[in-house]
């Protein structure tokens, strides 16, 4: 199942699961048959290599990366700095994440493999696999790991940059409905509008997405005499 032909032809089955969550389960699934463990999961890598858990083949992979996120430590951030596999023989003796690796043991789980998701050289994601046997992960489970994160990092990168555009897309359609209420209900033209919007942003310290999902919504704006002078 290691082969790379299979992981070929993987990619572009990942590919047209068609968003970023779906793609990351597919992932956590062929991970954990492909490699012979008990459990895999998939977290992206957020700002501050922050771990935000994204899909699990059981409850308990799934709370071990939610832990990774909210006890600021484990494998998943050392992947993303290192950029390196990183194995963990023995998670009842660990002493390299003590906090994370005491309460993932009391999950059932004795050792883990983790295998980063590149992008452009950057780690946007990892691959993280589960095994009740300590020592479970040798040589032959890191290559077949490492050729599927290969692979598979194309298909979550590309679905991942298509869900940034739409949602770029979408904010400027909210703001474009939310200038034209504006204009309609105040008399304002296209450019006032728009600084009206940008202005309430900054003042308030709030997005200029929510400001203007308030203005479609409520079909006002609080204050726009002062922000329009």
């Amino acid at each position: 199942m290691g082969n790379p032909d299979y992981f070929a032809d993987l990619a572009d089955e990942l590919y047209a699961l068609g968003d970023a969550t779906r793609i990351a389960d597919g992932i956590a699934q062929t991970g954990r048959e492909a490699v012979g463990c008990d459990a895999a999961a998939v977290s992206l890598v957020a700002a501050g290599r922050r771990i935000q858990p994204a899909a699990g083949t059981s409850r308990e992979a799934y709370r071990a990366e939610q832990l990774q996120g909210s006890l600021g430590e484990g494998p998943g951030r050392v992947a993303a700095e290192d950029r390196e596999v990183v194995v963990a023989d023995d998670l009842a003796a660990d002493g390299r994440w003590p906090m994370w690796a005491g309460d993932v043991s009391e999950l059932g789980f004795r050792s883990s493999l983790t295998v980063p998701l590149h992008e452009r050289g950057r780690v946007f994601a990892v691959l993280q696999l589960y095994s009740e046997r300590p020592a479970a992960f040798g040589a032959e489970q890191n290559a077949i790991a490492t050729l599927l994160a290969r692979r598979s990092s194309v298909a979550l990168a590309a679905v991942r940059r298509t869900d940034h555009l739409k949602q770029a897309v979408d904010a400027r359609t909210v703001i474009g409905q939310a200038e034209g209420i504006l204009m309609e209900r105040y008399g304002l033209d296209a450019d006032t509008a728009f600084s009206v919007l940008r202005r309430y942003s900054q003042q308030g310290n709030v997005k200029l997405h929510d400001v203007a999902e308030r203005v479609v919504r409520e079909r006002e704006l609080p204050g726009l005499g002062a922000l329009a002078s």
